[in-house]
């Protein structure tokens, strides 16, 4: 038998996903991302977008905010 112990975060959290696409709608890889709070703070967190155009940022604090490409 073994015993587990299950630590809840006393912060909700979640992810943000997107993606990023030309005008004509075809995807757009490798494109700098960056997080920013509401205020416009930077949340210092970047991420490239994927091949299909896609990014994502895991664990983030539940609040609104706004990304930079």
């Amino acid at each position: 038998m073994s015993t587990f112990t299950v630590e809840e975060d006393p912060q909700p959290v979640g992810n943000i996903t997107g993606k990023i696409n030309h005008v004509n709608l075809t995807s757009l890889p490798g494109a700098t991302v960056s997080l920013y709070y509401q205020d416009g703070a930077p949340y210092g967190m970047t991420a490239s977008s994927g091949a299909d155009g896609t990014f994502r940022f895991n664990n983030i604090s539940v609040d609104s905010y706004y990304v930079n490409i």
